[in-house]
C-alpha cells in the first residue's frame, strides 16, 4: 500500500523531448521549477504595458552592446529552466542571436502581478543560487521595483526597493536605471 504520493522530477532533457514529440507546446506557457512543470501565470494588461516599457526602455539604450531576450527560457540547473519576463545577456561574437547562458546572463526581470509570491519567494532564491548576478521584480501590486544583488547559496544577500517617485540604478549594467513612475503606470 503507497501511503504518499511519487512525484516524479523533470530534467530540463526530458521537457525537451517532450517539446518535440509534441507532449508540450507554445500553448501550453509551462516552465520546468524544481524538476516540476509549472503553468506560468497568465499575463495580465498591467502586465503587458510593463513589459512593453520595460522593453521599450533597454533596446535603445543596449543594443550593440547587450542582447535583451523576452520571455526565453534560461538553463539554471539540470532541473531549472524558467523564463523570466526580460533577460540581459552580454554580446558574443558576431552579435547575432544569443542563447541565454549562466555564463553570459547579466540580470533578469520577473513583473509580477498575481505571481508576485511565487517571483519573489520560488524563483528568485533560485536565480541567485544560480549565480546571476542581478535580478529585478517590478511589483505591480505595491507599485515598487526590487533590486537583488550579491548572489549566493541561499539566493540573494542585497535587495534595495524603490517606490513611487525614486528609481534603482542597475548594479551589473552602467546606464541602465529603472524609474518607478515610468514603469509602474
Amino acid at each position: 500500500m503507497v501511503s504518499e504520493l511519487v512525484r516524479h522530477q523533470f530534467t530540463v532533457d526530458d521537457m525537451d523531448r517532450m517539446i518535440a514529440s509534441g507532449i508540450l507546446g507554445e500553448e501550453d506557457h509551462v516552465e520546468l521549477i524544481g524538476g516540476e512543470i509549472v503553468k506560468m501565470a497568465a499575463k495580465g494588461e498591467p502586465h503587458q504595458m510593463c513589459l512593453m516599457r520595460s522593453n521599450n526602455y533597454l533596446v535603445p539604450l543596449l543594443t550593440g552592446k547587450y542582447w535583451v531576450s523576452i520571455q526565453d527560457p534560461i538553463v539554471l540547473a539540470e532541473d531549472e529552466r524558467p523564463e523570466p519576463d526580460l533577460l540581459v545577456c552580454r554580446v558574443e561574437g558576431d552579435g547575432d542571436y544569443i542563447i541565454p547562458t549562466l555564463a553570459n546572463t547579466l540580470f533578469v526581470i520577473e513583473i509580477a502581478h498575481s505571481s508576485l509570491s511565487i517571483d519573489r519567494n520560488t524563483k528568485f532564491p533560485r536565480y541567485g543560487q544560480a549565480g546571476i548576478p542581478e535580478s529585478w521584480l517590478f511589483d505591480l501590486v505595491n507599485k515598487r521595483i526590487e533590486r537583488h544583488t550579491e548572489p549566493g547559496p541561499g539566493g540573494y544577500g542585497i535587495i534595495a526597493v524603490a517606490q513611487r517617485g525614486e528609481s534603482l540604478p542597475s548594479t551589473v549594467v552602467p546606464g541602465v536605471v529603472f524609474v518607478v513612475n515610468n514603469l509602474l503606470r
